[in-house]
């Protein structure tokens, strides 16, 4: 059961960039990288099945799935 749970830092990243709405600033709060941060994101969106952010440029902003 607990395979299946996301990670802690997966979690975190995805919180992090939610607020920030940036991969980078999330990265400097979480004293990381944004490949990090973009790659425990990416991890949280194939566990989860579904895209959790569009990605821009300089940004990201949440996706409207229900």
């Amino acid at each position: 059961m607990l395979e299946n749970m996301p990670s802690l830092p997966s979690i975190r990243a995805f919180e992090a960039a939610a607020r920030y709405g940036s991969f980078s600033k999330a990265a400097a709060e979480l004293s990381t990288t944004a490949a990090s941060v973009s790659y425990h994101v990416r991890q949280l969106e194939r566990q989860v099945g579904v895209p959790l952010f569009m990605r821009h440029a300089q940004k990201v902003t949440l996706t409207e799935q229900r």
